[in-house]
Parts: C-alpha cells; sequence; structure tokens
C-alpha cells in the first residue's frame, strides 16, 4: 500500500514539474482560456435555460455534442500547434 502512495507522490510531482516547465507555452495557454471560456459560456447557458424552465435532456445532449466536436477540434489543434510550440 504504501508501495503505492509513493508511486503516486512521485506521478504527481513529475505531472506538477511539467506543467511548470510549459507554463509560458501559448498551446497550454491558450487550451485553458478556450476550456475556461466554454465552460463559463455553457453554465450561464444551462442556467438561463433551467431558469426559464427549457432545460431538457435533449438541449443536454446537444451541448454534450458540441463539447465533443470542440474537444476533436481542440486536439487536433493542438496537436498541429504543439509542432510549431513543443513542449519542454
Amino acid at each position: 500500500m504504501t508501495e503505492d502512495k509513493e508511486k503516486s507522490k512521485r506521478e504527481g510531482k513529475k505531472a506538477a514539474s511539467k506543467l511548470r516547465d510549459n507554463a509560458d507555452n501559448p498551446v497550454l495557454i491558450g487550451n485553458a482560456v478556450a476550456i475556461t471560456a466554454l465552460g463559463g459560456f455553457l453554465s450561464f447557458g444551462a442556467y438561463k435555460k433551467y431558469s426559464a424552465g427549457q432545460l431538457s435532456w435533449k438541449v443536454a445532449g446537444a451541448w454534450a455534442g458540441a463539447v465533443g466536436l470542440f474537444a476533436a477540434g481542440d486536439y487536433f489543434l493542438s496537436q498541429y500547434l504543439f509542432k510549431k510550440y513543443p513542449p519542454k
């Protein structure tokens, strides 16, 4: 059990170090801004639909599809941009 904890701790420190090293990468910054903006937009839109009584599973499913399309587009765009701005 302690071996698993130590392994998890090492992996966590490695991930944190990698994030700190790439904090100035424009691709990562752009992804963070885009995800934050999309999350805010969807949250605000969901609240408006909920307060108007129009939030349904159909609307939620459509938004989930939009998030999936965004994620796929972001993935391929990021892969392209990582060639120009490689992570450290």
